[in-house]
């Protein structure tokens, strides 16, 4: 799988979210690869019990996912959902789906207490079996909300509010 995606990272310390375009690629085996054009290139891969992150000009970095345990659960949400895999995400997470004429909501809320500390839950949005929309909620009330595929590429300029991009990622 190769998607193109938008995310808008909401901080507290930030008047206005960052903005990052790119490309995630699903090479399967537990392995995602999130390449950024624009603010800064950058690409990142995760697998294999890691994390490795490239910028030009810049040595590269290894990180366990021990220590990031967002982005172990954004690699067990990937793998779970692109494999059609709920046995897999059940043990990682609490699941709640709900479906509407419109599209589905699927609920997904840590059940390890260290990964409860970085997300509150992650939300995945879409219609039929696509996914649209990924929302990362944090403890501390910060989110990422990240635009896939079509919903990438068409999201209107200047749409920079959580509630918005909300209802934009709900739109058929």
């Amino acid at each position: 799988m190769q998607e193109a995606f938008v995310e808008y990272r909401f901080s507290r310390f930030t008047r206005q979210p960052v903005k990052s375009l790119g490309e995630l690629r699903y090479l399967g085996a537990d392995q995602l690869v999130r390449a950024v054009r624009l603010p800064r290139p950058e690409t990142s891969t995760i697998g294999q019990g890691m994390i490795r992150i490239e910028r030009p000009g810049q040595k590269v970095r290894q990180v366990s996912l021990k220590r990031v345990p967002e982005l172990q659960a954004l690699l067990a949400s990937f793998t779970g959902l692109l494999g059609g895999d709920a046995a897999r995400l059940a043990p990682l997470f609490t699941l709640d789906f709900t479906e509407s004429a419109t599209g589905f909501t699927l609920k997904l809320t840590p059940r390890a207490a260290a990964m409860q500390k970085r997300i509150s839950h992650i939300d995945v949005l879409g219609a039929g079996s696509t996914v649209s929309c990924l929302v990362f909620a944090e403890p501390d009330r910060e989110q990422s909300i990240v635009l896939l595929g079509a919903k990438a590429t068409s999201v209107a300029e200047g749409v920079m509010d959580a509630p918005a991009l909300l209802t934009f990622c709900r739109l058929p």
